[in-house]
């Protein structure tokens, strides 16, 4: 009998849920029969076969499969969505193509202002190392250019913008300039061509992004994968290359990059 799952994500990351949602797919386009145990923070958001929080009991036959110690590791080579595949390729006994190039979402039409760029300039807290220093820079040469922008997670500005919200922001938006986070994944199929990545030295932008129709600035960095936290930081275990990986992109490059996307667009 073959095997019938609910995957399940443990940890808190709203990336890795959505990695999973995607997993989920494109094992459904394999005809494999599992399911995505939709939590909290991904309900109503991702477009795959999957159960309502707190409905397992009704899934009789389905076994629960957590998948917090065994989505991936940060020190395979391989992409994140590759090893997810590679995973279940040995749980099912079977080839499994990759039939996706985003996460599946739920989309449709809402209205929201219209902005030239759409930043996302906040990270998982997890490590503070993944952010940019150089956003106030951006903000100044968005605007002496008359270029108009959102910073899309400042809630104390705009208030909480999530869910298809969110990605009507991004789609009216000519750029979507992030991070890697989370929303950056949420944004995989609507943001196609106009999204601009600032890599961290955490991991490759290849390993998480894997397929996702994006542009990014990354630096070569003798220290990648970055394993540093905010409890290292804490104990003064900091950065023995100075941020380097983020603080050598500066905000012109960014900037030029962002007018590159949007002569695109407009041509």
């Amino acid at each position: 009998m073959q095997k019938k799952l609910i995957l399940w994500w443990t940890g808190k990351g709203f990336g890795e849920e959505l990695i999973i949602a995607r997993a989920v797919s494109i094992l459904t386009d394999n005809d494999i029969d599992v399911l995505f145990y939709e939590r909290y923070k991904v309900k109503d958001l991702v477009d795959c076969k999957k159960i309502p929080y707190l409905d397992t009991p009704n899934y009789k036959g389905y076994k629960g499969y957590e998948m917090h110690k065994c989505i991936y590791s940060i020190e395979d080579k391989d992409p994140i969505i590759v090893q997810q595949i590679k995973h279940f390729e040995s749980i099912f006994e079977k080839k499994i193509e990759i039939t996706n190039d985003c996460v599946p979402v739920i989309y449709y039409d809402v209205e929201v202002p219209k902005y030239d760029v759409v930043l996302q300039e906040s990270t998982g807290s997890w490590s503070i190392y993944r952010f940019w220093p150089y956003f106030n820079e951006l903000h100044d040469l968005l605007d002496k250019n008359h270029i108009t922008w959102i910073d899309i997670d400042n809630r104390k500005k705009h208030g909480r913008i999530g869910g298809v919200q969110y990605l009507n922001f991004v789609k009216r938006a000519k750029v979507y300039v992030g991070l890697e986070t989370g929303p950056s994944h949420y944004v995989s199929s609507i943001a196609k061509n106009k999204t601009l990545i600032i890599q961290s030295g955490f991991a490759t932008f290849d390993f998480w992004a894997y397929t996702y129709k994006f542009d990014h600035l990354e630096v070569d960095v003798p220290c990648r994968p970055c394993f540093l936290n905010k409890h290292d930081i804490y104990y003064g275990r900091g950065c023995k290359y100075d941020h380097r990986c983020m603080k050598e992109i500066g905000p012109q490059e960014v900037f030029n990059k962002i007018i590159q996307i949007m002569d695109k667009s407009n041509g």
